[in-house]
């Protein structure tokens, strides 16, 4: 049976995490600015019913839906500001997780490179040492 794992993001070099914080707190900010400027949409529909002039008849139209109407801006506001919130608390996780890989990748490199095996070679197959990991040290 196959591993369910895989080595490659061990062998590529790359951090092993996927993912980019700075593109997902980007996303987050994005969310947020909309969330504000739903909320100040909101905001100033209300201002229309407190409007005391004469009012053309799809103001007046406009007055008798105001209520429904940001009704539905709340929850549409509210979903942009919790998928802000989200987002950036995924991000800072990502960093973390991302950081902590890639040191982790690091010192494995170190660590295999300082004992003379070629870890990656070893993983893909192609070290003639495919049969000796017991030179892997460990400290």
């Amino acid at each position: 049976m196959a591993s369910p794992y895989t080595w490659v993001p061990l062998t590529s070099g790359e951090n092993p995490v996927p993912g980019n914080p700075v593109t997902i707190e980007n996303g987050a900010a994005h969310c947020s600015t909309l969330a504000v400027a739903i909320e100040n949409a909101s905001g100033s529909l209300k201002d229309i019913e407190t409007l005391d002039v004469h009012q053309p008849d799809a103001v007046s139209a406009l007055r008798e839906r105001e209520e429904e109407v940001r009704g539905h801006l709340n929850d549409v506001q509210s979903r942009y500001a919790s998928a802000g919130t989200a987002l950036d608390t995924y991000a800072e996780s990502l960093a973390v997780a991302g950081g902590q890989s890639t040191a982790g990748l690091s010192s494995m490199v170190a660590e295999t490179t300082s004992t003379g095996f070629d870890f990656p070679a070893w993983i893909t197959g192609q070290s003639e040492m495919r049969a000796a990991p017991e030179r892997l040290a460990l400290r």
